[in-house]
């Protein structure tokens, strides 16, 4: 992470900056896991577990 009182950076961009610098497999990896994280929040995905109260 960026350290001291210079202008600041979005962690998303920070974040992809360093992704960028991977190599192809690890990149690959690391997309994967965060598809499944954005698929998490993606609301849709949980109608199948839900019951009517």
């Amino acid at each position: 992470m960026p350290k001291g009182r210079s202008r600041t950076v979005s962690l998303r961009y920070y974040a992809e900056a360093c992704i960028g610098e991977l190599d192809e497999r690890l990149k690959a990896h690391v997309m994967g896991i965060i598809e499944l994280l954005d698929g998490l929040e993606d609301d849709g995905s949980l109608d199948e577990y839900r019951e009517a109260v």
